[in-house]
Order: C-alpha cells, then sequence, then structure tokens
C-alpha cells in the first residue's frame, strides 16, 4: 500500500517510453455516492494526469449522496479551474443509470469510466488514449487493476482472498501480461461511437452491467483489448461483513443476469452456485441416511483438496508482495469457503427470483448514445 501511494504521489512513471499520441479530446466519467472518503484522493490523482487539461473534462454523477461528496468536489473544481468539470445528479441512484447520464453528457472523443473508490497514476489517461490512437481499429481498452491490501490481519486475509485466482480473482484484468483480447475489462477506455452503436447501459441492472455491456459489445464485434501497460489500484473491502455482503450481492445480480443476458456469464461466475448446489444435494443425503453409504471417505477428501487449493494459490501471492502473514494465510481456506457460499447462494437466490425481476424490472434500456 505505501508503494503504491509513493507511486501515485510523486509520479513515478516511465515517460522514457510513453508514445506520442494525438491529443484526442477524453471525458473522464464518475459515479459516486457518499464517497468523499475516497473521492478525494481519487480528484487529486486526475488532477496530476499528464494528458493535456485542455483536451480533458471530468463528468461526476451523483446518487444522491448525504455525506459532503458535493462539497469535495466543488472544492476541488474551484481550486483546479485549468480543468473541465461537469455535474449532474442521479435520480435513481444506481450505478448503471449513472453511467449513462454521464455518457451522454460527455462530449470527449474517448470516454474512460473509473470507479470512486480507485487510484489511477499520472499516467493512466494518456496510456488509454494511447491505446487506442495507436492501434487502428481498436474501439475498447483497458489494462490490469491492482487490489490494494489494507492495514491489519482482517485487511490482509481479505486481500489474500481477493487477489486468488482460486477465491475471488479470477478474472484475467486483474493479472499482468502480454497485449490479448479479453472477455472483459475494469476502468476501461472507448471511444464514444461504441455506445451510439450498441446502446448504453441496462438500467434493470444495479451489478454487473459492465459484464453484460461488454458482452454486447464483442457481440456487436468489438473487441476488448487488453493492454499491461495501463494500471489502476483498487482498495479491498475493509471489513468481512462488508466484503461477505458485496459477494452475496454480485451472486444475486450474476443470477439475475441469466435472464438478460445468458452469454455474459462465464465459467467462473457459476461455480460457486454449483459448490453451494453440491453441498445441498450432500446434506439431503446425510438426512435421508443414504450419504454415508454412498459417499464414504469422499467428504474428507474433498475438504483437503479445498483446503490445499486455497492455501496453494494464496502462497505465491505472499510471497511476491510481501503482504500477509501465517495467520491471515491460515484462515483463508475458512474465508474463501465463506466467499464461495456467499457467492454462490446469492446466484440461486437471484434465479429464484428472475420471474419477479422480469415481472417488475420493466423493458430493457435500450436508448442509444445521441453524439
Amino acid at each position: 500500500m505505501q508503494q503504491v501511494c509513493r507511486e501515485l504521489e510523486h509520479g513515478m512513471v516511465d515517460t522514457a517510453t510513453q508514445p506520442a499520441v494525438k491529443h484526442l479530446s477524453v471525458s473522464v466519467l464518475l459515479v459516486v455516492h457518499d464517497a468523499s472518503r475516497y473521492l478525494t484522493l481519487l480528484l487529486e490523482d486526475i488532477a496530476k494526469q499528464d494528458y493535456p487539461k485542455e483536451a480533458m473534462e471530468v463528468i461526476v454523477v451523483d446518487g444522491g449522496s448525504t455525506d459532503d461528496t458535493a462539497d469535495v468536489v466543488g472544492a476541488w473544481a474551484r481550486t483546479h479551474p485549468e480543468q473541465a468539470v461537469r455535474c449532474a445528479g442521479n435520480p435513481k441512484g444506481i450505478l448503471s443509470a449513472g453511467w449513462n447520464i454521464a455518457i451522454q453528457l460527455a462530449t470527449g472523443d474517448i470516454v474512460i469510466r473509473i470507479d470512486a473508490h480507485s487510484r489511477i497514476p499520472p499516467d493512466f489517461v494518456s496510456r488509454s488514449a494511447a491505446c487506442l490512437a495507436a492501434n487502428e481499429g481498436e474501439s475498447v481498452c483497458g489494462g490490469q487493476r491492482v487490489s490494494v491490501c489494507g492495514q491489519g490481519l482482517v485487511a490482509t486475509a481479505l486481500w489474500l482472498c481477493e487477489t486468488s485466482k482460486f477465491g475471488a480473482g479470477a478474472a484475467r484484468f486483474r493479472s499482468s501480461g502480454e497485449k490479448r483480447y479479453l472477455d472483459t475489462l475494469a476502468h476501461a477506455a472507448y471511444r464514444r461511437q461504441v455506445f451510439a452503436h450498441v446502446g448504453t447501459y441496462d438500467e434493470r441492472l444495479q451489478r454487473n452491467q459492465d459484464i453484460e455491456m461488454h458482452c454486447r459489445m464483442r457481440r456487436a464485434g468489438f473487441r476488448l483489448l487488453f493492454d499491461p501497460r495501463i494500471v489502476s489500484y483498487h482498495q479491498v473491502r475493509s471489513t468481512f461483513r462488508k466484503y461477505i455482503a458485496q459477494k452475496w450481492q454480485t451472486g444475486i445480480w450474476i443470477g439475475l443476469l441469466l435472464a438478460v443476458q445468458p452469454r455474459a456469464i462465464g465459467l467462473r461466475h457459476i461455480l460457486p452456485a454449483c459448490l453451494v448446489t453440491v453441498l445441498m444435494a450432500w446434506g439431503m443425503l446425510q438426512c435421508l441416511g443414504s450419504g454415508a453409504q454412498l459417499i464414504g471417505p469422499l467428504p474428507v477428501a474433498v475438504v483437503a483438496a479445498y483446503c490445499g487449493a486455497a492455501l496453494s494459490s494464496a502462497l505465491p501471492r505472499r510471497e511476491r508482495s510481501g503482504c500477509g502473514n501465517w495467520i491471515a494465510i491460515c484462515s483463508l481456506p475458512a474465508l474463501m469457503f465463506m466467499t464461495h457460499v456467499s457467492y454462490g447462494v446469492g446466484t440461486i437466490w437471484g434465479l429464484f427470483n428472475i420471474p419477479a425481476f422480469l415481472l417488475f424490472a420493466g423493458p430493457r434500456w435500450s436508448q442509444r448514445c445521441s453524439h
């Protein structure tokens, strides 16, 4: 965490290898709600971008914050008059509606989505713009999203779980590697014409709207280019209750997403639900009195394999990062199990609620970007 903060504060980027780019106009979109604690740092990161200020605009859409988010944005805009800032309200208060409002307000050639709880280095905007400008025909790009480890035993254990591929870090944009095409991206940059072609976000979805949108983009023929030189940082939830609640909610909307865009769902999204289903079936067999004869020593072997996979997936990250201690590592099998169960039960709950969702959520949002 300290190393990340030092890089962000002092602008430690390799400008020698920064490619020369045409200064396309860029709209940086922020959708916020009670985010003043994090927004101050993110806005300062935006102020330190090495992209020309006259080619950038910042659009902040507030979903009815009750803290001092509006004051933070106003104070920042007054102290940075060189930066164009536009603000708008989000009456529905959900992310998908907020992104749609921001997209409609955007005037830049390139639209960049950044989550309010994130941090970006000084070259984030310039590298995103360079990626689209330098790769002819590419319309969507993004890079690695690095999860930052917080302070304390619980935060360390949550970070290890979040960044482990066996835990919650299976998405390929979480790891570095060579330039390639992925099925989804975080904090991505888009040519604005993409939204004019595929429409804006489905406002029935309160979560996972980016997965559905990226699926729609791929089906329309757009490719999602991953560039490892583009890096952003994300703070993992700091408490166990918030972390598990996030996985539960994400699982619910994965289940509901199956009713909206089943092609957006990958194997990694449904494996937790499969785990919960197997556990429920095993429990029913035990209650019927036939589980011992049918399964025998299998549960012990499964538990041992699960614990081994949890530990082996986290140890390399601990050694490479230096983050974590043995108490946090030893807690991972239990933490990952609760994460998977929470996510899986949420997915199953979402599946059961599909009829009500389709009945009351209304028609799909299909508005095209008017620019």
